[in-house]
């Protein structure tokens, strides 16, 4: 017996080994990316390409498996590395620093990778990795608005353009059909309504909006998106 015997069990020897030989790119390593990297390491992956160009932070440890005390300001991307090869000492992890953008966003797709799995909570970086991916016509999952929501039963999975309800969502599709586009990859969402703006100001010079979020919602998210990238493999 090994340290993925009972994914062996559950899934199959075959879904194992196209599960190992299959290479993922998470975008965005925060508190969805951080539960769906944890569920595809434990589940028996092997080869990641982490990209976020963040640090933890302080506020980060309320929802961010990565996040704790002692990586408070240490890199995401270099946190997760550490992270899945604690989990799997076998696994192939590369990481991506930088900014996702319309120049960067082609050098990340060429990675090599089986399958996309979209975390960025972002909207101009996320739409540009889903119009590029999509143009490409590769393997999509991808997460849309968590934050400010606190009823983990009403996250749902769907296609992009039959999602409800999520702003995130809403602005995805407008965009895409500008382009007369019309993506058919996975979504997690949640059609929880959300009222006023939830947000704080942080304070100081450096002051910028805090926007409330929790780990019952954004584990849900990071664990439904695991299971949709799951899904591609299978």
């Amino acid at each position: 017996m090994d340290r993925f015997s009972r994914t062996e069990v559950l899934y199959g020897a075959e879904f194992l080994k196209r599960l190992r030989g299959a290479k993922f790119l998470v975008c965005g390593a925060g508190a969805v990316g951080g539960f769906a990297i944890e569920a595809l390491a434990r589940t028996g992956a092997q080869n990641f390409v982490v990209a976020d160009c963040d640090s933890f932070d302080i506020t980060n440890i309320n929802r961010q498996l990565g996040a704790l005390s002692s990586t408070v300001g240490k890199k995401k991307a270099e946190v997760w590395k550490s992270r899945i090869l604690e989990i799997n000492p076998l696994a192939k992890v590369e990481t991506a620093d930088f900014f996702i953008d319309e120049s960067t966003a082609p050098q990340l797709l060429d990675c090599g990778c089986d399958v996309v799995v979209d975390a960025i909570d972002t909207l101009k970086p996320k739409f540009e990795l889903l119009k590029q991916a999509c143009l490409r016509e590769m393997k999509v999952v991808s997460s849309m608005g968590a934050a400010r929501r606190k009823n983990p039963e009403m996250v749902k999975c769907a296609k992009l353009m039959k999602t409800s309800v999520c702003p995130l969502a809403s602005s995805i599709r407008k965009s895409f059909r500008k382009m007369n586009l019309k993506p058919s990859f996975m979504c997690v969402y949640s059609d929880e309504a959300v009222g006023a703006p939830t947000h704080v100001s942080s304070g100081g010079a450096d002051s910028r909006k805090v926007i409330g979020s929790g780990a019952v919602v954004t584990g849900v998210f990071g664990l439904m998106l695991a299971n949709l990238a799951l899904k591609e493999v299978l």
